[in-house]
């Protein structure tokens, strides 16, 4: 799992109709969903960001499949939540990068 190849945002290169554009939303996050639920976060990820474009609920889906570091980059490198991505890091037990990260964030504060 990575973020090198992924899109900045959701595009939408065909010209769909708004009903059937919900409707592959709706498959897609049923999917997400479902593979979360069967413990494969990282599958689930990988359609909120692919095929969804929706970042947050990618790094939900990681965090709650208890992969830190990876939910870290996202908080970090996509949704440039300082303060989420040390908290992973600390939950990763990544703590040279949590304080790291919060010292950023403290920086931000003053």
């Amino acid at each position: 799992f990575g973020l090198q190849n992924t899109p900045g945002g959701s595009s939408d290169p065909w010209s769909l109709s708004w009903n059937v554009q919900q409707k592959l939303r709706t498959k897609y996050t049923q999917l997400a969903q479902q593979e979360l639920r069967a413990g494969r976060a990282e599958r689930a990820a990988t359609i909120y960001i692919q095929l969804l474009g929706d970042y947050q609920q990618a790094a939900q889906a990681l965090e709650q499949g208890k992969l830190y570091r990876q939910a870290a980059d996202i908080y970090q490198q996509r949704l440039h939540n300082i303060g989420k991505a040390a908290e992973m890091q600390v939950y990763a037990g990544n703590f040279e990068a949590a304080v790291a990260l919060y010292q950023k964030l403290n920086d931000h504060l003053k």
